[in-house]
């Protein structure tokens, strides 16, 4: 699918979840082709057989509350998946706005 309509048909998508979110109201987006992705090339994370699962946790907690991680690697539940990269990076958002947040 060429990209612009892989983008409007994302739009259309989200807008019917959140009406907030039309074309005219998104400042940026950067659109990833993760199977093209010099850095990636369509792979995802995955433990060597044995690994503990409190390995992902460890991987994924943050650094000296400035660096933060989320992605599909670092969710135990759901591990390599959509669903593991969007809770992580609600985890994460979380873990930001508490600590830059007054109590």
């Amino acid at each position: 699918m060429p990209q612009d309509d892989a983008i409007a048909a994302l739009l259309e998508h989200l807008s019917e979840l959140n009406p907030a979110c039309q074309r005219d109201n998104i400042e940026w987006y950067y659109p990833a082709v993760w199977h093209a992705d010099q850095f990636t090339r369509g792979a995802y994370s995955a433990l060597r057989p044995g690994a503990a699962a409190d390995t992902r946790k460890r991987a994924g907690q943050a650094v000296a509350d400035k660096i933060f991680f989320a992605g599909e690697a670092f969710d135990i539940e759901y591990a390599t998946t959509i669903t593991a990269a969007f809770l992580s990076g609600r985890r994460a958002a979380q873990d930001i706005l508490s600590i830059s947040s007054p109590d």
